[in-house]
């Protein structure tokens, strides 16, 4: 699906994150970071973080070469549309038609986001 996507359209932004999922002291801080409201609904509260750290991330990684704006993580605001254990997907309020997705892969979760022409 994603070669008919980019064959009619270009990418303006794109961020890629990777986060190994079974680091637990990495989980501890990464849960101060995320605000109880970006975690995800429907997936337990561990995975939740994750996804939501990750996404974040690849928000920043994305938007930064084109806006050389520097942005913590209560600047990324997602809004989940689907989540379950295996994948996530959501949209940013700070940049309009940007999306993020999220995926776990055995020990990893990896994150995309990226803003379609």
């Amino acid at each position: 699906m994603l070669g008919s996507i980019v064959s009619t359209q270009k990418i303006q932004m794109l961020g890629i994150d990777l986060e190994y999922s079974n680091a637990r002291e990495r989980i501890s801080l990464m849960s101060k970071m995320v605000a109880p409201e970006g975690v995800p609904l429907g997936i337990n509260r561990r995975l939740g973080t994750l996804f939501a750290f990750s996404a974040k991330e690849a928000v920043y990684k994305a938007q930064f070469p084109h806006r050389r704006r520097s942005m913590g993580y209560s600047d990324v605001v997602l809004h989940w549309r689907r989540a379950n254990e295996w994948d996530a997907e959501a949209t940013v309020d700070s940049i309009v038609g940007l999306e993020v997705k999220v995926i776990s892969v055995c020990n990893w979760i990896v994150a995309v986001a990226y803003l379609l022409t």
